[in-house]
């Protein structure tokens, strides 16, 4: 579902290669990072990085269904294009799949082991699958079983170079040829899953678990993705960002001119984590009002609260409040003494937000 992803991504590409006074450095995942304090000058700079961050979820989202939207938007705003998505080609490989499940689909044998199997990618490098299925009755894939896919150098030919490993757990569904209606979970593992862009060399590698859900209506017009984990860590050269206890919504309907939502929240509790070496530091989010759009506009309605840590004043925790105004403009509320109370109002344009230099914004 790539609709909502096309405001995150616009931030989340620029932020990434902004810095912030927080400093921090390196993308050493044995980086102990403290809770940031929150205050006016890197109040957007932290709001950027937190849509990002959800933006990278969401785009996990992204696996039965291809829209042009994001990138149309991407190079509308004159920004990268957008960093290659982990999943999209989790379908070829549900098709391999498919074909090394072939004699328990003939023979109906329940609990078979698919040793592993190697084979060559469509240009260049190799794919490791092995299995376990659990279904007696045959069908192509079914709840319980798993799937270990491993990759070295594998181009398919997609403009694209995968390595690291996989390991999928099928939670719910049945029918996973990607074919509307359907709705799948899955429980998803990386450990050092890298994919290349040939075209600008840039890598980007994650590891983590995930619960990653996915629901297409029959005419193919709504779809509904959902994303959740314990911690999930994305890194590039120099840079790295994790994802704890979140959980991710977004849902997309194309009966309705591409309308959209984007929810975030805590797994368990109100919020979600976000550790980055870029601010240096750790903050909590969550969404108090859904996010909504339309098409590859930005929001024009939705409610982040991005909490720090303790303000100096040691009154309470020093918070910023992002509110959208309308596709164009938002509104921060920057409480820097963590009285609860806003200390500082920022109102600027959702393209700013990287830059950390408000524009004027006419509503």
């Amino acid at each position: 579902m790539n609709t909502p992803k096309a405001f995150y991504l616009m931030l989340l590409l620029t932020v990434l290669t902004a810095g912030c006074g927080g400093g921090g450095g390196g993308g050493d995942e044995g980086i102990t990072l403290e809770p940031l304090v929150i205050g006016q000058d890197d109040a957007m700079l932290v709001t950027a990085a937190v849509v990002g961050a959800v933006a990278i979820a969401q785009d996990l989202g992204s696996v039965g269904v291809d829209d042009p939207v994001a990138p149309a938007a991407a190079a509308k705003r004159d920004v990268k294009a957008l960093p290659p998505t982990f999943f999209e080609f989790i379908d070829g490989q549900l098709d391999r799949f498919q074909l090394l499940q072939a004699p328990a689909a003939d023979f109906h044998i329940a609990a078979i082991e698919i040793p592993p199997t190697t084979e060559e990618c469509a240009i260049s490098g190799t794919m490791t699958i092995s299995a376990t299925i659990v279904d007696e009755t045959g069908t192509f894939i079914s709840p319980g079983d798993t799937l270990n896919i491993s990759l070295n150098d594998c181009n398919d030919g997609d403009g694209e170079v995968a390595n690291g490993s996989m390991a999928i757990v099928v939670v719910e569904g049945v029918d996973f040829n990607f074919t509307p209606p359907y709705d799948f979970t899955f429980d998803i593992t990386l450990t050092n899953f890298s994919i290349t862009e040939i075209a600008s060399g840039e890598t980007f590698t994650g590891n983590g678990d995930l619960t990653l859900r996915e629901a297409v209506t029959a005419d193919a017009l709504f779809i509904e993705t959902e994303i959740t984990g314990t911690k999930l860590t994305v890194t590039e050269p120099g840079e790295s960002l994790a994802l704890k206890d979140y959980w991710v919504r977004g849902t997309l309907d194309l009966a309705l001119g591409d309308a959209y939502t984007a929810d975030s929240r805590g797994r368990d509790d109100c919020c979600a984590t976000l550790e980055s070496t870029v601010l240096g530091g750790t903050v909590d989010f969550h969404n108090t009002q859904p996010f909504e759009g339309v098409g590859d506009n930005f929001p024009y309605t939705g409610v982040l609260l991005i909490t720090g840590a303790v303000a100096p004043s040691g009154i309470g925790n020093s918070s910023v409040e992002l509110t959208a105004l309308d596709e164009f403009c938002v509104d921060l509320l920057i409480d820097e003494n963590g009285d609860g109370a806003g200390d500082v109002g920022i109102t600027t344009t959702w393209e700013s937000l990287p830059t950390g230099i408000p524009e004027d914004c006419v509503l």
